[in-house]
């Protein structure tokens, strides 16, 4: 399934119902579901956030195929600024409680533990992650 979907904070809501009513016929559990669209939306937040320096509106293309098992591969491709997640995000530590965690880059962190074969590339002036979010990422 392709989608696509401009860097504006209010075209997630929408996204992320076509997201829900393109898996609902699909063998995904509530789990696998609630992980990834926790890092569709951490990835795709930052991006909209971060990503651009105008307000011109740029296109986001995100590709989701079910995998094996009940899975899902995922491919989210941007022509923001350069942003690589592995190596450039704010490295997180976690607190021992909520009142001492640090503010940033927990989102990262999230996505990173609950992605499985989680890549980078700039290519072609775009950003491209992809990962897979499966029943042994859980």
């Amino acid at each position: 399934m392709q989608f696509v979907l401009t860097n504006d904070a209010a075209a997630l809501n929408d996204f992320f119902d076509r997201v829900e009513r393109a898996f609902s016929d699909r063998e995904l559990s509530c789990e696998l579901f609630f992980s990834l669209r926790l890092a569709l939306e951490e990835l795709l937040t930052n991006i909209i956030k971060y990503g651009y320096d105008d307000a011109s509106e740029h296109m986001i293309r995100v590709d989701i195929s079910a995998g094996p098992e009940g899975g899902a591969n995922v491919r989210i491709a941007d022509d923001g600024h350069p942003f690589d997640p592995l190596t450039q995000a704010k490295k997180t530590e976690i607190a021992d409680s909520l009142e001492d965690q640090q503010i940033g880059g927990l989102g990262i962190f999230l996505v990173k533990e609950m992605a499985r074969n989680l890549r980078y590339r700039r290519e072609n002036n775009q950003n491209i992650v992809e990962f897979w979010i499966g029943e042994d990422a859980l």
